[in-house]
């Protein structure tokens, strides 16, 4: 198998490829303590029919999914939405987004 090493946290990891799946080995070390951490990650082989049914049916899934956090992203960029911002106004109390504006230096 194919080998790939990387540098994590304070320690080290070492990656082998055995035919099914992915087993990394990472030590870690936390003050005067070692660990050794294991994982397995499953390669999945195959190929994607893209003039299937089930791969359009899942892209439309997904789609509905991608617009949903679209949508709860803007509402949460906006301070909750407009109502939400109403209230903080009334109580003359700054935004989340405002109070952050306002201790961050100019053009930071």
């Amino acid at each position: 198998g194919s080998h790939l090493r990387s540098a994590r946290a304070s320690g080290h990891a070492k990656t082998l490829a055995p035919s099914k799946g992915i087993l990394a080995s990472q030590s870690l070390r936390i003050g005067s303590k070692s660990f050794q951490i294991l994982r397995r990650s499953i390669v999945i082989d195959g190929q994607i029919d893209m003039r299937s049914d089930d791969f359009h049916q899942n892209r439309l899934e997904m789609t509905k999914h991608l617009e949903l956090l679209k949508s709860t992203l803007e509402t949460v960029q906006q301070g909750g939405g407009q109502k939400n911002l109403e209230k903080h106004r009334q109580r003359n109390k700054l935004s989340v987004r405002e109070r952050i504006d306002k201790l961050l230096d100019p053009g930071s």
